[in-house]
């Protein structure tokens, strides 16, 4: 009688602790892909925003991508968009600042040709602004 009412005793915490270990691994399953869906959602929506000519919108978006996933595969792309959005809005130090911390943070980046590009672009814009506009690197950013 002991050894039977011991077997089912821990037959039953075992099918407990497998439940708990399952719902456990669910949660954090689904809090993953939430994540992961959230990070997309914001990306996304920031570039919709830029392909819109929303601009402002754009720039909110991809602030709050960079806020939420400091870590994100995509935080140079969320940058040069950003980056390209404040350009839609002629803030061009903003802008200067978003590629300024590609360049130092993502040197191998696939966004550099263009970031370069952007630079050379709206430095004939800039040339003669009092801000030092395009070329006068951040100080928070310099090496």
């Amino acid at each position: 009688m002991g050894k039977n009412l011991m077997g089912t005793s821990f037959r039953y915490n075992q099918s407990k602790l497998a439940t708990i270990a399952f719902t456990a691994i669910c949660l954090l399953i689904s809090f993953n892909v939430y994540a992961s869906f959230r990070e997309f959602e914001l990306f996304d929506s920031g570039y919709e925003y830029y392909l819109s000519y929303k601009p402002v919108k754009a720039v909110e978006e991809f602030k709050a991508f960079l806020k939420e996933f400091p870590n994100s595969s995509a935080k140079d792309a969320a940058l040069y968009w950003m980056g390209k959005s404040y350009l839609q809005m002629d803030a061009f130090a903003e802008a200067r600042d978003a590629f300024w911390k590609i360049e130092v943070q993502f040197p191998d980046s696939p966004y550099m040709d263009y970031v370069e590009k952007e630079n050379c672009i709206y430095w004939s814009r800039c040339n003669g602004r009092s801000d030092g506009c395009w070329f006068a690197a951040p100080q928070a950013f310099k090496a």
